[in-house]
């Protein structure tokens, strides 16, 4: 752990990129609470966009006392949920339990033989941990509060997502689940991207 002052009042974004860079984990606040500018939660959203390093976001009175016994992943074919998932698991206690939950606009979404979620299931297993797949039908924009559901339902200590999978055309349009999580989330999340 380290801690930087910034010499200047300026460019707070590059000191923090340049600053984070290096680090095996960054770790911030969320953007929940009201006192925030709306600057100042852009800025968080900008970090672990361009960041490159995982990011773990604690909400207010976040009561972590070591590692994760239960963790939901937000699974999708993506290469951000796959490193997400990976980079993870350092933060995971041994044996804990990993649900890898796909949300689904449709049940037909499911197309079996394309998912490898059922493979990195099995490497959890295979290094001790004990590893479920669920899927949930959501629309596309309420996949976020569907994922922090599941969380809630499995009791997790942690959830864990690939962030901004898509353009920033695409979430400023569609929305995008990294944003609902970095705003409502209460519990803390890994993101990678």
């Amino acid at each position: 752990c380290e801690f930087r002052r910034q010499p200047a009042l300026n460019s707070s974004e590059q000191f923090l990129l340049s600053a984070a860079r290096g680090a095996d984990l960054v770790i911030m606040g969320g953007n929940g609470s009201d006192t925030r500018s709306p600057d100042d939660q852009s800025l968080a959203e900008r970090l672990i966009r361009n960041l490159g390093r995982p990011v773990l976001v604690l909400p207010p009175n976040a009561h972590l006392s070591g590692p994760a016994e239960r963790i939901t992943i937000g699974w999708s074919e993506t290469r951000e949920t796959t490193r997400a998932a990976h980079d993870a698991l350092d933060l995971a206690a041994p044996g804990a339990s990993i649900d890898l939950v796909a949300l689904l606009a449709r049940a037909s979404d499911d197309i079996p033989g394309i998912d490898s979620r059922e493979d990195f299931a099995a490497a959890l297993d295979r290094r001790g941990f004990t590893a479920t797949v669920s899927d949930r039908l959501s629309a596309v924009e309420s996949r976020g509060e569907e994922l922090l559901r599941a969380a809630k339902e499995k009791n997790a200590d942690l959830v864990v997502a690939g962030a901004f999978g898509h353009s920033q055309f695409y979430d400023f349009v569609i929305g995008a689940v990294t944003s609902y999580l970095l705003k409502s989330h209460r519990l803390p999340i890994f993101l990678s991207r």
